[in-house]
């Protein structure tokens, strides 16, 4: 059923594999791509560099399009007195599982960074959840060829990823992931 969609990304199926931060291998990512969907990496919570590998090892099984997903985020930067508080209130259940909180080392990855890996690895799809890029980021991924999809929860969210110049938008509901 080839659509303009699934032509201009060169897939013999209309299916997209979700991005599932966490979850999901390159070797997963290229065997949808190389079944003729669209792989995707969840890359939220890989480092630059484990964006580079994860790419590399797409490619590596493939040479089929595929995708790569971030979370747009800036990095959290609460005082002392919240963290204190949050950990206090998560206490109970810490306790429940005989672990000690602590203070997270490191609370997401750097998305300024993560992004700088993303337009370097060329994914055929970009696409993004919890944010919406600017319009410059947008035309950077464009110009090197990557189709861009943003993730919104709300028609609000939509607007502004049309407005940023998306090239499509996915609708999600606030429960999704």
């Amino acid at each position: 059923m080839p659509n303009a969609f699934t032509t201009h990304l060169g897939l013999a199926l209309p299916i997209i594999q979700g991005p599932m931060t966490g979850s999901d291998t390159p070797a997963l990512a290229a065997a949808v791509s190389e079944a003729g969907g669209l792989g995707m990496l969840g890359c939220g919570m890989r480092s630059p560099a484990a964006m580079a590998e994860a790419a590399a090892e797409v490619r590596r099984r493939t040479d089929r399009p595929f995708g790569m997903n971030l979370f747009v985020q800036a990095t959290p930067t609460p005082d002392d007195a919240t963290v204190q508080a949050a950990l206090q209130r998560l206490a109970p259940f810490y306790a429940e599982f005989g672990l000690v909180p602590e203070r997270p080392a490191q609370w997401c990855e750097d998305f300024a960074a993560q992004f700088e890996a993303l337009v370097a690895a060329r994914p055929a799809v970009a696409s993004f959840t919890f944010g919406i890029l600017t319009a410059a980021q947008v035309a950077r991924l464009q110009a090197v060829g990557s189709t861009v999809i943003g993730t919104a929860t709300t028609l609000a969210e939509a607007q502004a990823w049309a407005a940023v110049g998306a090239d499509a938008v996915c609708a999600s509901g606030m429960e999704a992931g």
